[in-house]
């Protein structure tokens, strides 16, 4: 799912759930040429039920690049990965279950 919601909408997607975290690049554009063009959003999975986006700090590291990545990418989207810092956060990607909160946003 990763690779086609990051392909589908050009955008860096950040995806945590309970005990893994992965980073899901675009496998068929160009990336922007300006790092601060590149949309990244992170969303996590809560009890595979609900998907909440959450805001990550300014220049956090993000977690380690999907590994099938550097199988698919065509050529023209092999700059995505320029810039970026991918580490294994897997260990400290835990929820706290009192902190979610879940929006109905048909109501908004």
């Amino acid at each position: 799912m990763g690779f086609l919601v990051s392909t589908a909408f050009n955008v860096i997607l950040v995806n945590l759930s309970h005990g893994s975290a992965s980073t899901f690049l675009p496998l068929r554009s160009a990336p922007p040429l300006s790092l601060h063009n590149r949309l990244i959003i992170a969303m996590i999975n809560d009890r595979n039920i609900h998907w909440v986006r959450v805001k990550l700090r300014v220049n956090a590291p993000l977690p380690s690049l999907y590994p099938s990545w550097d199988r698919y990418v065509e050529d023209c989207a092999k700059g995505w990965r320029d810039g970026f810092v991918f580490r294994d956060i897997a260990p400290l990607a835990t929820v706290d279950e009192g902190t979610i909160s879940v929006v109905d946003l048909g109501t908004l």
